[in-house]
């Protein structure tokens, strides 16, 4: 197996790409638009300190964000679902 260089690097730029295409389909489709810390704390995965913020449910992907803006006043952030339509969903 021989690496090439360069073709990595086309992948890299295509994948970075698509997932900023992504990002604003699900922006602009999930129902309310989100903050910017929101959106780009999503994770795809489970980690060591943060669940998973996409989820399926009935068949439909969720996307599950905590808004902290008035976490002081309910003293816990709130946890917003976004829905995402059948075609966005898909490219998840």
């Amino acid at each position: 197996l021989e690496w090439r260089p360069q073709a990595v690097q086309q992948y890299l730029k295509q994948t970075n790409r698509f997932l900023e295409l992504l990002c604003l389909a699900i922006y602009i489709t999930g129902g309310q638009p989100a903050r910017g810390p929101e959106l780009l704390s999503v994770h795809w995965r489970n980690g060591t300190l943060q669940d998973c913020n996409l989820y399926v449910i009935d068949g439909q992907v969720a996307v599950v964000t905590r808004y902290h803006k008035l976490q002081s006043q309910w003293d816990r952030p709130r946890v917003v679902p976004r829905f995402l339509p059948e075609v966005v969903g898909q490219l998840v």
